[in-house]
């Protein structure tokens, strides 16, 4: 039986890459409950971050005095 083996590594960069495929920063407004959940997953850059603050905004149940709960 044979096995595969790589002749090359990959580079930290191709690593990275495939990390990056992954990062999720999901967001859900509750108007009635006067709050915003966020959940973030994989590596969260700051772009990530107000992408998500930007969509949040422009929900049209939004008011920018609801809590705003993180989870990292």
């Amino acid at each position: 039986m044979s096995s595969y083996a790589p002749t090359v590594a990959p580079s930290r960069f191709t690593v990275q890459k495939e990390v990056q495929k992954y990062v999720c920063v999901a967001s859900f407004v509750d108007p009635s409950n006067r709050v915003v959940i966020s959940v973030c997953s994989g590596v969260v850059t700051l772009k990530d971050v107000k992408s998500s603050y930007a969509e949040i905004k422009a929900n049209p149940g939004f008011r920018p005095d609801f809590s705003q709960l993180i989870d990292l």
